[in-house]
């Protein structure tokens, strides 16, 4: 179906492993909402940004690493992507 078509050209760049420059559309006390291509969205504790280094704020874009992505669902999870200097 197309619909089918349409969800396997979606998951496709969402492999597991992939890295993808989201961007930052929501920072709450707990919360970041980060956006990809596709419509596709997830939101993230703020604690792992901070964990991580990131003082995260809205309109800036962060690399991540993908860890899971159901299609059906637009269901994404993902690793910060945070490259150590040094």
């Amino acid at each position: 179906s197309l619909k089918r078509l349409n969800m396997e050209q979606v998951a496709d760049p969402y492999k597991v492993g992939s890295v993808h420059r989201a961007s930052i559309t929501s920072v709450t006390d707990k919360f970041v909402t980060l956006e990809f291509p596709y419509d596709v969205k997830t939101q993230v504790r703020k604690l792992r940004f901070v964990k991580a280094g990131i003082i995260p704020t809205e309109g800036e874009t962060v690399d991540v690493k993908v860890t899971s992505y159901s299609p059906e669902n637009n269901d994404i999870k993902i690793a910060l992507n945070v490259e150590k200097e040094g």
